[in-house]
């Protein structure tokens, strides 16, 4: 008798087996499926290529082809003719209702759409085949020759795109089955050599662009050592990006023809730019009755016959009327003003009172400037950045001679804005309902301000703090407050010089009230805090002062469990404390959803207890006390790298490096339990239960003999890393497989945790964990779900930290070395 495992097994092989009769007695005479294509080069990479073949071999697993299996499993229980029954009884079905309903056409459109829908997805099913052939397999690639030769044509193109002129691209099909059904394609390919860029000029009838030119395209052909169409297009891209920035407005890259002369030498290329002049319009011919209407049409290049150079004039910005005044602009009564830094500017706000200095500091288009397309998407940046306005859209009018007049129109937002959200919260792994308000009202003071209000309301699935065994539900109920003031608040003479870097000082409120059966705690928090931006990547951010009144009522129960415990870092967790703090961070980020490469970088610094320092030593108590409330005194520093490589169109390799360290100072002998570092977590090492790995080799042995994660355990500093290979698998279902590292030290022994202190053999103490996890991607929020395995172990003696081989398969969530499954909403890194 077969045990499950064996009858398991079986099935699934039959799943690959059984079904490959399917694909090759479906094939007809002369047919032959595209199972491998092979590229051989001299060279270059073979990736390069693949893009320009005509033919893709279906998905395999393991070797063999479920996909195309899956396909010809629905085939047997497809029936065309059953489906073009369907389509014409649905037609008959839809034309009575139809005619009954003559006369309302509300009906009669409703009818019409439903049997357009219902028929469209008929036709779908009838020329694509059933769910199992259209969804979840895949119809046989059988091999084309035509396509095959079309591929050879594809490849030699491509070479000589890249110099490779003198190159041979050939190909050989072998077949790699018994039954002579299954083929490979070998794509045979010898570059020989790339023809190298002996010279590149401009050439152009106009002198000021020759001039102009020259400098510019020596920086740009130093990159390009042979000869490359793309890189070349490259350069005709920057040319037309170079002169629009030098104030050429009406100037494209259709005016730039490359010619390559390959007759000077052997092997070497001489690249000429050549910038033509737009066409010369005579305007003599034009006729005389509609003269006027047909110069307003001609743009002032074409009358010359040559490129020329546009200059601003003062700024128009408009804001769009509400409706009660009948959406109209009245350009007439706009306001000309000069700003702080002698620009001028033309406002005009309709019924809205905004600041007029800073719209007009948001505005990079400067009166006497030459054009420069970069000064319009900043200046879109900008004013989109103040939350004020709907859209905003800029035009440029020549009035017929090379100035331009920017305007700028912008529809506001409404003034109050109310948003409401409720969903499911995962923390640390576990789920928990919330409800979120908030209330916006922008300009409030007429200073193009953002005050916020925000309530949250949560219940939060939690695991104890002494026992991580138990689970229970907290309650959490949070009210903030914040003002958004769209300059830094400092004195008048200095407030507008730092307006076109996109300045905010936020000032903010908050209180937190958690309620969990072991205590409860009340937080306050006051801060400023200054941010900037440098578009489009660079933000700065800066609080000179954030103080938080912590005050924590314990039940009887963790105050005797507290007791027995000798690690200070827990204790001080719970007593009242006032702490303050100055922090600082610079960020760098061009992480987007597009499949390129992208960086992610943030320093971040902070000094706590640093405004204590205003005080004398007859208000701070030697005791590290502040009226009755703990104080602190520490630095904190970390650094926060991450970088997103794509692989391919649908696989990317995303890496993460976070290294930091944070101590007290003076008469402080701890820093807040807050301002600890943690390892462990969906976020973190995703094979630790969450702030619970480490600290260095420490381990807590329950009365088992096990290693137990009853506590979090807080270290002073951080080391951690990881790597993740993303993967699409199908429709929203992206997979990815990852490995991670690192853990946290102290930085002094700790008589309770032995192991836990940073040392010169610290390597010795980094933790591994790897795993495979699955992301559906519902495009407004994305739901992770990783399963955690540990590989290393630093808990263990040495020696025995390997603890990969110690995972059940049977029973993987049991054991010495049990996985985890961790939740998460967005990407860990």
């Amino acid at each position: 008798m077969y045990s499950k495992a064996k009858v398991a097994v079986f099935g699934l092989l039959s799943l690959f087996f059984l079904p490959s009769c399917f694909s090759i007695l479906s094939l007809k005479e002369n047919e032959y499926i595209l199972y491998r294509q092979e590229i051989k080069t001299d060279s270059l990479d073979r990736e390069l290529f693949e893009p320009y073949l005509m033919q893709r071999p279906n998905r395999k697993i393991f070797g063999f082809m479920p996909y195309v299996e899956i396909y010809y499993l629905g085939k047997q229980f497809f029936n065309p003719e059953r489906v073009k029954q369907q389509i014409n009884q649905n037609r008959e079905k839809y034309q009575k209702k139809i005619e009954k309903h003559v006369g309302n056409n509300t009906k009669v459109n409703k009818l019409i759409y439903k049997r357009d829908k219902k028929l469209k997805k008929l036709e779908t099913k009838l020329k694509e085949g059933n769910f199992l052939m259209r969804v979840v397999g895949e119809p046989p690639v059988i091999l084309n020759q035509s396509k095959t030769y079309e591929s050879v044509r594809n490849l030699r193109n491509f070479l000589h795109t890249k110099g490779f002129f003198e190159c041979e691209v050939t190909f050989k099909t072998d077949t790699i089955s018994k039954q002579g059904r299954l083929t490979k394609v070998t794509y045979i390919i010898h570059e020989g050599v790339a023809y190298r860029v002996d010279s590149i000029e401009v050439i152009s009838a106009q002198e000021d662009l020759n001039t102009l030119l020259s400098s510019f395209i020596q920086r740009q052909s130093k990159v390009l050592h042979h000869y490359d169409r793309d890189r070349l297009d490259n350069m005709r891209a920057s040319i037309e990006s170079y002169l629009r920035e030098n104030g050429y407005f009406r100037f494209t890259r259709d005016y730039i023809t490359i010619e390559v002369d390959t007759s000077q030498s052997r092997k070497s290329a001489a690249i000429r730019f050549v910038i033509n002049v737009p066409s010369r319009i005579d305007t003599s011919k034009l006729n005389v009755k509609i003269l006027g209407r047909e110069l307003g049409q001609i743009a002032p290049d074409n009358l010359q016959g040559k490129h020329l150079r546009y200059k601003l004039t003062a700024p128009y910005f408009l804001v769009v009327p509400s409706n009660k005044n009948g959406g109209r602009i009245d350009t007439a009564r706009a306001q000309y003003l000069q700003t702080y830094d002698g620009r001028h500017v033309r406002i005009y706000l309709a019924d809205r009172k905004f600041n007029s200095n800073i719209l007009a500091q948001q505005i990079y288009l400067h009166e006497g400037d030459w054009f420069q397309e970069s000064s319009i998407r900043k200046t879109q940046q900008a004013l989109s950045s103040l939350d004020m306005f709907k859209f905003v859209n800029i035009t440029l009018q020549d009035n017929d001679s090379t100035n331009l007049t920017p305007i700028i129109s912008a529809a506001p937002m409404e003034k109050f804005s109310f948003t409401s959200e409720t969903g499911l919260n995962v923390v640390q792994g576990l789920p928990g309902p919330f409800v979120n308000f908030s209330l916006k009202n922008r300009n409030p003071f007429g200073g193009i301000e953002v005050f916020e209000n925000s309530f949250r309301f949560a219940i939060d699935g939690q695991t104890s703090l002494t026992d991580q065994s138990q689970v229970y539900s907290t309650t959490e109920v949070n009210y903030s407050s914040s003002l958004s003031i769209p300059h830094f608040l400092l004195p008048k003479k200095w407030q507008y010089k730092f307006l076109q870097k996109q300045p905010k000082t936020i000032i903010g409120l908050s209180f937190n009230f958690t309620n969990r059966p072991e205590y409860t705690r009340r937080n306050s928090n006051l801060y400023i805090n200054y941010q900037w931006r440098r578009i489009p990547y660079y933000r700065y951010d800066f609080s000179p002062l954030d103080i938080n009144i912590v005050n924590t009522e314990k039940t009887a129960a963790l105050d005797a469990f507290l007791a027995q415990l000798s690690s200070p870092t827990i204790q001080q967790s719970f007593r009242n404390a006032f702490i303050t703090s100055s922090h600082g961070s610079w960020t760098y980020n061009d992480i987007s959803s597009d499949n390129t490469i992208s960086r992610f970088v943030r320093f971040y610094g902070e000094s706590g207890g640093a405004i204590l320092n205003l005080f004398n030593n007859t208000i701070l108590k030697r005791d590290n006390t502040f009226f009755g409330l703990n104080y602190f005194k520490y630095l904190k520093f970390y650094t926060d790298l991450r970088y997103h490589y794509p692989l391919s169109k649908e696989t990317t390799l995303a890496m993460r490096f976070l290294g930091g360290a944070v101590w007290p100072y003076g008469t402080s002998t701890t820093v807040p339990y807050e301002k600890f570092f943690f390892a462990g977590g969906s976020n973190s090492i995703r094979a630790w239960p969450p702030r619970r790995l480490g600290p260095g080799s420490y381990n807590h042995i329950d009365n088992n003999g096990n290693i137990s994660y009853r506590f979090e355990e807080p270290g002073n500093i951080i080391l951690e890393g990881g790597v993740e290979y993303r993967f699409k698998i199908w429709w929203i279902v992206n997979g990815a497989l990852f490995v991670d590292m690192g853990n946290v030290w102290t930085l002094s022994k700790d008589p309770d945790r032995p192991g836990a202190q940073f040392t010169e053999k610290f390597w010795q103490e980094i933790a591994v964990g790897t795993g495979f996890g699955l992301r559906f991607d519902f495009t407004f929020l994305l739901l992770r779900l990783d399963l955690g395995i540990k590989a290393i172990d630093p808990a263990r003696p040495i020696g025995n930290r390997w603890v990969l081989n110690e995972l059940s398969i049977r029973k993987p969530f049991s054991g010495s070395n049990a996985a985890l499954l961790n939740i998460g909403i967005g990407y860990p890194f």
